[in-house]
C-alpha cells in the first residue's frame, strides 16, 4: 500500500473526513475544487487500485494542500475497479482510516455547492446521520434537474428505498460499523445496503432538502433522470 500526505501544516482540526474512490479521471479535479472551496476544515482521502484512466496523473499529484484542510491518497494494489464493487471495497479502507467526528462519500462524477456541508451538519445536529439532496446533469454538461423523486430516502416515488451515498454524511463511529456491507458486497448494491444498516441502527437521519450535490447521470440513466427530475 502506498500513502502519499500532503506535508503542509494546518491550523484547524478537520471535523470530516471526504472519501473518493477514483481512476483519475478529469472530473476529479472539479471534485477536487468544490471541496476545497467548504467553510469546513476536511480531511480529503482519495484512494485508488492499480487501475488508472487514460491520460490520468500520478495519485501523489492529486495531493496537494487545501487552504483548510488535509488531503492525501492511497493507493492498494490490485484491480478492484474491474469488479462491480470497486468503489464499495475503497470506501470501507477510507473508513477505516478516518479519525474525524463525521465521514462523507463524494465520487469523482459529482461537485459540491459551497453550503454543502454546512447545511448537512446543521441537519445532523443531535443525530447519528444525515443526507441532502442533489441535482443531475447529463454527461454533456447541460442541466437535467433536481431529484426529488428516487435518491430521496425511505418511500421513494418509484416504490423502493434509496440514499445517494455522495449525500451522505455520517458518524464515524457509525460509518464504522457500517463498513464490512461496502467491503464485502459481491452485487451492486452499496447503496442499498447502506440505507438499510443506517435506517435500523442510527435512528432518525437530519435531512437537509438543499440540493447540494451536483452529479452527472450515467448513459443509461439519462431516459429516467429526464423523465421524473423537476426544474422548479
Amino acid at each position: 500500500m502506498r500513502v502519499y500526505l500532503n506535508q503542509e501544516e494546518n491550523p484547524q482540526t478537520p471535523l470530516i473526513t471526504i472519501i473518493t474512490p477514483s481512476i483519475g479521471r478529469p472530473n476529479l479535479w472539479r471534485l477536487i475544487q468544490s471541496i476545497d472551496d467548504q467553510p469546513v476544515p476536511f480531511c480529503h482521502i482519495i484512494l485508488f487500485d492499480d487501475y488508472r484512466a487514460e491520460k490520468a496523473l500520478p495519485p501523489e499529484q492529486y495531493c496537494d494542500a487545501p487552504p483548510h484542510g488535509k488531503r492525501y491518497q492511497i493507493t492498494i494494489p490490485g484491480n478492484f475497479v474491474k469488479k462491480p464493487t470497486a468503489g464499495a471495497a475503497l470506501r470501507a479502507v477510507g473508513i477505516m482510516a478516518a479519525d474525524t467526528p463525521w465521514v462523507a462519500f463524494q465520487d469523482d462524477d459529482c461537485w459540491i455547492e459551497r453550503d454543502h456541508y454546512t447545511a448537512l451538519l446543521s441537519a445532523v445536529e443531535g443525530k447519528n446521520w444525515g443526507f441532502s439532496r442533489r441535482k443531475i446533469w447529463h454527461p454533456n454538461g447541460t442541466f437535467i434537474g433536481k431529484d426529488d423523486f428516487e435518491s430521496i430516502g425511505m418511500g421513494n416515488k418509484l416504490g423502493y428505498d434509496l440514499v445517494d451515498g455522495n449525500t451522505y454524511l455520517i458518524r464515524r463511529e457509525l460509518a464504522v460499523a457500517m463498513a464490512p456491507r461496502y467491503r464485502e458486497t459481491l452485487s451492486y448494491n452499496d447503496d442499498r445496503l447502506a440505507l438499510e444498516f443506517l435506517s435500523k441502527l442510527g435512528g432518525e437521519p437530519g435531512q437537509s432538502n438543499h440540493h447540494t450535490v451536483n452529479q452527472t447521470c450515467p448513459d443509461k440513466l439519462i431516459g429516467m433522470f429526464q423523465a421524473y427530475c423537476t426544474n422548479d
